[in-house]
């Protein structure tokens, strides 16, 4: 319903995406990327590229982290046969 507060698991995961959201606000922001333009190169790349791509794929990786960091059943733990009570292995 409309107007309903999220359970108290939901507040951490909404404060970390709202974080992450800030932040791509902020590295794509044009005042901040006219800083990033300049006419140096690094590693052969203009500076603006390096910063546009670098600050892209700390975005996406912080995103995975987070979504991972919710699912707490998603873990390399988590598979069937790693739990000695689940039957797995054939012996019954």
């Amino acid at each position: 319903m409309a107007g309903e507060r999220p359970p108290r698991e939901e507040k951490p995961r909404l404060a970390r995406m709202a974080a992450l959201f800030g932040f791509g606000l902020l590295a794509f922001n044009p005042p901040l990327l006219t800083a990033f333009d300049k006419p140096t190169t690094v590693f052969g790349l203009s500076v603006l590229l390096v910063w546009i791509f670098g600050a892209w794929s700390l975005l996406i990786l912080l995103v995975a982290l987070a979504v991972e960091r919710d699912h707490p059943g998603s873990g390399p733990d988590s598979r069937p046969d790693s739990h000695p009570d689940s039957g797995a292995g054939g012996r019954g």
